[in-house]
């Protein structure tokens, strides 16, 4: 859970390229794993309206302490 604990730190939402950048990892690795954890409620993805290409990424509530 080392990603959400990035996000934690962050303080506010990443795009992906901004996650991938930090946690030293490829684009596609961070992508599926974000997936994972989104799928299981730990983080959301949203997009913007005028850009739906940049994801930006947000713990939940769910993901608790």
């Amino acid at each position: 859970q080392v990603i959400v604990e990035r996000m934690r730190q962050a303080g506010t939402g990443l795009s992906l390229s901004d996650l991938s950048e930090k946690m030293g990892l490829a684009h596609s690795t961070v992508s599926e794993i974000v997936g994972r954890l989104e799928r299981d409620g730990v983080l959301r993805r949203t997009t913007r309206p005028e850009d739906r290409r940049y994801a930006q990424i947000e713990v939940t509530d769910e993901a608790g302490q």
